[in-house]
């Protein structure tokens, strides 16, 4: 297995890939949840919606698993675990990065703002996961 350099890492992070997210439910079971997201200086930001079962998971345990992997075709991964802080709707920082990864996935300017805009019920927050592990392998 070898591990992706750093640089190929950024790369495969910052392609349209969707991130799949763990966190503990009370049981301790494992809850998993796709999520889009956009990395910023070796962090992960992560848009998610206050009112889902992930947020009451991270409420009571901020302990939290990423994997993005390169889909059929593509057998690459990295696995980030850590702890999360959220980023509370009406923070600058939750503006910008809800703004940057909304834009990630779509083609247009035009097309991430109507999303933006109809998204925006109050109930976004951002996760930031600065990892405290990171695990990569590139099997291509």
């Amino acid at each position: 297995m070898a591990a992706m350099t750093g640089e190929a890492m950024a790369a495969f992070l910052d392609e349209r890939r969707q991130a799949v997210v763990a966190t503990l439910n009370a049981d301790g079971s494992a809850q998993l949840s796709p999520v889009w997201y956009v990395m910023d200086r070796g962090k992960m930001f992560i848009s998610t919606s206050e009112r889902s079962v992930k947020m009451r998971n991270l409420r009571r345990d901020a302990r939290i698993s990423v994997c993005v992997d390169g889909g059929r075709g593509d057998s690459r991964y990295v696995v980030f675990t850590g702890k999360v802080k959220i980023v509370e709707n009406g923070e600058a920082l939750q503006a910008e990065m809800r703004w940057r990864i909304i834009r990630k996935y779509h083609d247009s300017d035009e097309s991430a703002r109507a999303y933006f805009d109809a998204a925006a019920d109050g109930s976004q927050v951002i996760l930031a996961l600065e990892p405290e592990r990171v695990t990569s392998n590139d099997f291509n």
